[in-house]
């Protein structure tokens, strides 16, 4: 393997290479360094058929903010042959075509054979290596599963991102490590603005597949994101059947097998923060006077399944036609779109976009729960259900705890022996679940609840993580087993409940795959919320709805002091049913008529932080003066 001394690090460390590994790999050798198995003597000349591609990895380099790192491999059956670090591969098939003759070249002339036939993954690539190897005597083929060197590459994504499925999604850290045009890149961003101004997010359900037709004949299959997910934007892909599969089953390739059927090439443009993006970046924005919609608005790019990684000339000009055809749709139609069927619309520039509807296959994942349930309070010396009553709560306090815990895991997990990667991804999973608590629940790790757990797989988590490889979910599981684990161990809090619940990873895959905020809205995304809020009621873990959990307070908004309120109520609840449990009671209707009974009785009985006030009286004040000034602000505009 060839890595330049001003080359990212084969560790994935983010430094040069000279500044890191360099030392060592002279005296050690190189290849494992990135994963890779020692280099054959014998495995070139044993293959008459080499494979090669640039394979994108999932590195930066600290000192070099503009570098996309990928990985020139050829490899000779499953054994590399070639291996070799670059820091701004192009993606346009002729420079590809020059970087892997110069590898291939190299590797002939060092172990003194040459192929029969070299194999790459593109047609274009494959059609620009044809003629420049043709002076050697060697045949070009091209072939979308290429074996061999994908199980080499396999090796290389597991060592830099911990996954072997990883799709080799690795957008630089500034607009200059595209390699295209600052033209181009400004008016992207003029197209990018016009398109967040138009929102087509708001109009365009996920079910429905915008097939976008270009002037010369190239057509993209198109999602629209927003749809009551975290990310705004918009996906192309090269293949419609890539898009549809990825929605129907959560991943593109088809049986679960990574490179079996490798898809097609993705574009998507996303919008960011300001503050969530690189200083050099937002500094090339400012600098060039790039277009923006807002501050909380700059796009950014992600290229997926493309040749070493990056996006081309011809593809980056389709975005930004497809993007502007998008959002003038949007200005003209709009709400329209919503319930549109078969459409086909066209724009000034010649670009068609015709609508289709998703058809989307829901899955059962729910059965009745087996009575008598057992309590869902977490046990133990360390366990506090009450923490969950807490109504005055200093949110920054709240946050650094959790981020204590957050941190005494990483060690625990470090000492257990697991390795750097793994510790860091389950350190990000279990922090989007503590992140879950302390802001969506407010409630501290001494008080969670089988309930939290419920909540946060089947509701929380599907809705609001638009990633869908299985490989994440299985991965999410594991970090969670690892959590509960280290709180029996470390903070003796004792979660009985939450082995079975994590153990099923059949149902929380089934109940993730089925999420429609991916597929449809209104009616669709209601009973899938529905579905999953129907088996909470049925384990007992919601309140009686008839006072404090009202409907009516939609109308004008929820008052602060109600919103303490009912969420005082909820984790009450929770306690009140674990004690009535514990006391032998097994029929859900006696359980339910005493939970009600002690609700009743909250509610009426003057309340500490409110004497003389109940609850009742506190939020029926609370929503008669929300009323008055919802209805001054009306009258006067």
């Amino acid at each position: 393997m060839t890595v330049g001394r001003n080359d990212p690090c084969p560790c994935g460390s983010g430094r040069k290479y000279k500044n890191c590994c360099l030392g060592r790999d002279e005296k050690a050798g190189s290849w494992t360094r990135m994963g890779l198995p020692a280099p054959d003597p014998e495995a070139a000349a044993s293959e008459p058929v080499w494979q090669a591609e640039i394979v994108p990895v999932h590195t930066f380099i600290d000192e070099e903010p503009d570098a996309r790192p990928a990985v020139l491999l050829v490899t000779a059956g499953v054994h590399p042959i070639h291996a070799e670090m670059l820091t701004r591969p192009s993606a346009e098939a002729e420079d590809i075509a020059a970087e892997l003759a110069r590898g291939i070249r190299e590797t002939m002339a060092k172990n003194h054979f040459s192929p029969a036939d070299i194999r790459v993954r593109y047609d274009d690539v494959a059609d620009c290596l044809r003629n420049l190897l043709d002076p050697d005597d060697i045949a070009v083929t091209s072939a979308l599963a290429l074996t061999g060197l994908d199980t080499c590459a396999n090796f290389v994504k597991s060592h830099f991102w911990g996954n072997e499925d990883y799709p080799g999604v690795q957008p630089p850290k500034t607009w200059a490590g595209w390699g295209l045009s600052e033209e181009w890149i400004g008016t992207l961003h003029r197209a990018a603005a016009a398109f967040y101004r138009a929102r087509p997010w708001t109009w365009f359900p996920a079910s429905k597949l915008v097939q976008a037709c270009l002037p010369d004949g190239r057509e993209w299959s198109c999602l629209v994101m927003g749809d009551a997910a975290m990310e705004v934007g918009i996906s192309l892909y090269s293949s419609k059947d890539d898009l549809v599969r990825m929605l129907s089953t959560g991943n593109m390739n088809a049986g679960g097998d990574t490179f079996a059927k490798p898809p097609g090439r993705v574009i998507t443009m996303l919008f960011d923060e300001r503050g969530e993006l690189s200083r050099k970046m937002v500094r090339e924005v400012t600098s060039h006077g790039w277009e923006l919609a807002s501050s909380s608005a700059y796009p950014f790019l992600l290229a997926a399944n493309s040749p070493a990684g990056g996006i081309t000339a011809r593809d980056g000009s389709d975005l930004i036609l497809i993007i502007d055809a998008v959002a003038g749709f949007t200005r003209e139609k709009g709400r329209e779109i919503i319930n549109m069927m078969e459409t086909e619309w066209s724009d000034e520039n010649g670009v068609v976009l015709r609508l289709e509807n998703l058809v989307h296959d829901d899955s059962e994942v729910f059965a009745d729960p087996v009575w008598p349930l057992e309590p869902g309070r977490a046990e133990g010396g360390g366990a506090n259900p009450e923490a969950g009553l807490q109504t005055q709560v200093d949110m920054d306090e709240f946050i650094r705890r959790q981020m204590d815990i957050v941190n005494a895991f990483r060690v625990w997990l470090e000492e257990k022996g697991l390795k750097e990667i793994r510790v860091r991804q389950q350190c990000q999973d279990v922090k989007l679940f503590l992140d879950f608590l302390t802001r969506d629940q407010v409630v501290p790790i001494a008080a969670v609840h089988e309930y939290d757990l419920r909540l946060f797989l089947y509701v929380w988590f599907p809705s609001e993580v638009i990633e869908r490889d299985q490989s994440r979910a299985k991965n999410l599981l594991t970090a969670l087993k690892n959590l509960f684990q280290f709180l029996v161990e470390e903070k003796e809090i004792i979660c009985s409940w939450s082995a079975s619940i994590l153990a099923d990873r059949k149902s929380f895959i089934q109940r993730w795959k089925s999420c429609p905020f991916l597929f449809e809205v209104n009616t669709s995304t209601e009973h899938w919320e529905q579905e999953g809020y129907a088996d909470l009621v049925s384990r007992q873990f919601y309140p009686d709805g008839s006072v404090v959990f009202t409907a009516d307070w939609k109308e004008f908004g929820i008052g602060v002091e109600e919103k303490k309120l009912r969420s005082e109520l909820h984790r009450r609840w929770l306690i009140w049913r674990d004690e009535l449990f514990e006391s032998g009671i097994e029929h859900p209707g006696d359980l339910r008529a005493e939970l009600i009974e002690r609700q009743r009785l909250w509610e009426q009985t003057p309340h500490p932080l409110y004497r003389p006030r109940s609850p009742i009286d506190v939020i029926e004040d609370e929503r008669m003066k929300l009323e008055r000034v919802i209805r001054t602000m009306l009258n006067a505009q």
